[in-house]
């Protein structure tokens, strides 16, 4: 979406004031009449004023990503990378104020986010938060799908019940299907578009370990090759990452690395899925 916007431009300078003065320093903006492309911040230090901002007037596209799923792990950690590459950024997840807490983290760190409630298993709150984002963003330009298992712990095969394997599988495979298609057809009526899904690797290869998530997470990269071979000729982008399950903040496999490897995966579009770590399935099979 194209916006007419103001690029800000900071002149750095040094002001010398006294100790009584610096208490009361603070930051103000005089709009007015744009007759010409340059508008005034002001600084004002009880009464002595400096100006130190420039606002150019011009014309740029801003993006909006989704985050479903948003957490304190991947989700945070796609919402900075993208972010800092001049996405606003949505995230929808079940509790409000978690939310808000990574809203204000971002804002912090110059990144429009805010945060939409919804459990992704119920279909009627998660169309609302996608109207909401949409009334909020306007136009959804990637969608990014970080399925979670909810209170249903991974099984091996031989421990695997209808119970463990249905709530899962309707985390990580309705929940993936329910959320593409708030955005398939204004996609594919503007030609473009992303949609990222992120598993675990037993979707890749088969493992007894995992059992009930096993068989949605290969659901999962099912529903998602199909995607890519009917939507890829109509500009948009379906992309798959099979993640390893040791994703740890402070490791070699930091969910900052593996955000970094979704936006080189998004902005090449040159491969429908890999792994992180890269060519970790040679170890495996």
């Amino acid at each position: 979406m194209k916006k007419m916007a103001y690029n800000l431009k900071l002149c750095a300078i040094n002001l010398s004031v006294s100790h009584q003065h610096n208490k009361n320093a603070y930051l103000k903006i005089v709009k007015k009449p744009i007759s010409n492309p340059v508008d005034i911040a002001i600084i004002a230090i009880d009464g002595y004023f400096c100006v130190i901002l420039f606002l150019i007037k011009g014309e740029y596209e801003l993006k909006t990503m989704v985050i479903i799923g948003a957490g304190p792990g991947l989700g945070f950690s796609l919402a900075k990378i993208f972010g800092r590459h001049g996405f606003r950024i949505a995230m929808v997840s079940r509790t409000q104020e978690k939310l808000d807490q990574y809203a204000e983290q971002l804002d912090r760190m110059g990144i429009e986010a805010q945060g939409f409630a919804a459990d992704i298993t119920d279909k009627i709150q998660l169309t609302r938060a996608f109207q909401e984002i949409k009334s909020t963003f306007g136009t959804i330009d990637v969608m990014e799908f970080s399925p979670h298992s909810g209170s249903v712990s991974t099984t091996s095969v031989l421990d695997t019940t209808d119970e463990s394997a249905l709530q899962i599988f309707n985390n990580v495979v309705i929940g993936a299907i329910n959320s593409a298609r708030q955005v398939i057809p204004e996609m594919t009526e503007r030609g473009e578009g992303a949609l990222l899904f992120t598993s675990d690797l037993s979707a890749m290869s088969p493992s007894p370990m995992f059992g009930n998530s096993g068989i949605a997470m290969s659901g999962l990269r099912n529903y998602i090759l199909n995607l890519h071979d009917r939507l890829h000729p109509l500009g948009v982008f379906v992309g798959h990452l099979s993640i390893s399950p040791l994703i740890k903040k402070g490791t070699g496999f930091d969910p900052d690395q593996v955000a970094e490897a979704w936006y080189n995966l998004y902005e090449k579009r040159t491969e429908a899925e890999d792994t992180f770590p890269k060519g970790i399935m040679q170890f495996i099979n």
